[in-house]
C-alpha cells in the first residue's frame, strides 16, 4: 500500500502547491487580483483532473503519459519565460498530474487505512503551502514512479467514459461539496494575505483538525438524518455569520466551527447504505462534480465581485440547498 499512501500525499501536495506558488509570485509582483484569479484557476485545473477516473476512466499508457506531461509542464514552468507561458504550463501541469495521481490511486483504494490515507493527504496539503518551482517537477517525477508501481498490480484498463445515474441523494452530496469548495481556497488566500504561508497552513490545519474530530460529537446520534440537518443548518448560520460579523477574532472562531457542521458529510454515505442506494463510483462522481462546480463558482464570483468573502454567502446557500435536497429525499423514501 506504500504507492497508495505516497500518491495520497502527493495528491494533497499538488492541490495546494500550484495555488501557493502562483499566489507568491503574484503578490511579490504586486498584482493581487490577477494573482488570486490565476491561483484559483490552478486549483480548478487540478479539480478538473480529478474527473479521472470517474467519469473518465483511462488506460495505463494514457495515465502514465498524463503524469509525464504534467512533469514536463512543471519543468517548463521553472524556466525564465514570460509570465503567461509559466502560468499556462502550471495550469496544464496541475490538470495532467491530477489525472495521473487520481487514476492510479483509485485502483488501490480498497483495503487502505482511512486514518493513514487522511494523514498522508493532510501532510501533503500542508507541505504544498511551501511548494517552490523546483520542488514541483521533483514531486511530479515521484508521482509518475508511484503511479507506475500502483498500476503494475492490476490488469489492463480500457479508456472509457462512465456516466453514473444520479438521484436526489447524489444531489445532496454535490451541493455539500460545492458549499465547501466555494469558500475553502478563498479562506486560505485570505489567511495568506493576512500572515503569509504560515497563517495559511495554520488555518488549514486548524480547520481540518476540527473537521476530523467533530464526528465524536455525533456518536450518540442514532439517526443520521438528525445529524445531517443539524450540521448543515449550523453551517448556514456560521457561514452567514462569518460574512456579516466584523471582528476578525470572531470570524476566525466561526471559521473553525464550520468543521462541526461540515463533518456531517458522513451522514450522506450512511443514509445511502441504509436505503440501499450506495455505489462507490456514483458517490465519487458526485463528490468530483461538486469539487469542480464549487471552485468554478469561487473563481467566477471573484472575477465578477472582486471580493473573496462573498463566497461565504454562496457557501451558505449551497448548504441550504443540500438541506432542501435531503428533505425532499427523506420525504420520497418515507412514501415508498
Amino acid at each position: 500500500m506504500i504507492p497508495f499512501y505516497a500518491l495520497s500525499f502527493l495528491s494533497g501536495f499538488f492541490e495546494t502547491g500550484p495555488l501557493m506558488m502562483t499566489l507568491v509570485s503574484g503578490f511579490t509582483g504586486g498584482i493581487v487580483s490577477s494573482a488570486i484569479v490565476q491561483a484559483l484557476a490552478c486549483v480548478l485545473c487540478y479539480q478538473i483532473g480529478n474527473l479521472a477516473p470517474c467519469p473518465v476512466q483511462l488506460s495505463r499508457p494514457i495515465i502514465i503519459a498524463s503524469g509525464l506531461l504534467g512533469t514536463f509542464c512543471f519543468t517548463v514552468a521553472m524556466l525564465s519565460l514570460p509570465h503567461a507561458a509559466v502560468l499556462a504550463a502550471r495550469l496544464l501541469g496541475s490538470a495532467f498530474i491530477s489525472v495521473c495521481i487520481q487514476s492510479a490511486r483509485s485502483v488501490m483504494k480498497s483495503g487502505a487505512s482511512k486514518m493513514f490515507k487522511r494523514g498522508a493527504r493532510v501532510a501533503g496539503f500542508a507541505l504544498g503551502f511551501f511548494c517552490t518551482p523546483l520542488l514541483a517537477p521533483v514531486a511530479a517525477v515521484l508521482a509518475v514512479i508511484f503511479s507506475i508501481a500502483a498500476l503494475r498490480r492490476i490488469p489492463a484498463i480500457k479508456s472509457r467514459v462512465i456516466l453514473p445515474r444520479l438521484d436526489g441523494l447524489n444531489a445532496v452530496m454535490i451541493f455539500h461539496q460545492m458549499h465547501y469548495f466555494v469558500y475553502c481556497y478563498a479562506a486560505f488566500i485570505i489567511a495568506f494575505e493576512l500572515g503569509g504561508r504560515a497563517s495559511a497552513v495554520l488555518a488549514f490545519l486548524a480547520s481540518w483538525t476540527v473537521y476530523v474530530l467533530s464526528p465524536l460529537l455525533y456518536r450518540k446520534v442514532k439517526d443520521p438524518r438528525k445529524a445531517f440537518f443539524f450540521g448543515h443548518s449550523l453551517l448556514v448560520i456560521i457561514l452567514t455569520g462569518i460574512y456579516f460579523v466584523p471582528p476578525l477574532p470572531v470570524k476566525l472562531l466561526l471559521y473553525l466551527m464550520t468543521g462541526i457542521g461540515g463533518t456531517t458529510e458522513f451522514c450522506i454515505g450512511n443514509l445511502a447504505k441504509k436505503w440501499g442506494l450506495y455505489r462507490e463510483d456514483v458517490q465519487g462522481f458526485s463528490e468530483n462534480i461538486g469539487h469542480v462546480l464549487g471552485v468554478a463558482a469561487c473563481l467566477l464570483l471573484f472575477i465578477i465581485q472582486g471580493d473573496l468573502q462573498i463566497s461565504l454567502l454562496f457557501a451558505a446557500a449551497f448548504a441550504l440547498t443540500a438541506i432542501a435536497c435531503m428533505a425532499k429525499k427523506v420525504i420520497s423514501i418515507s412514501k415508498e
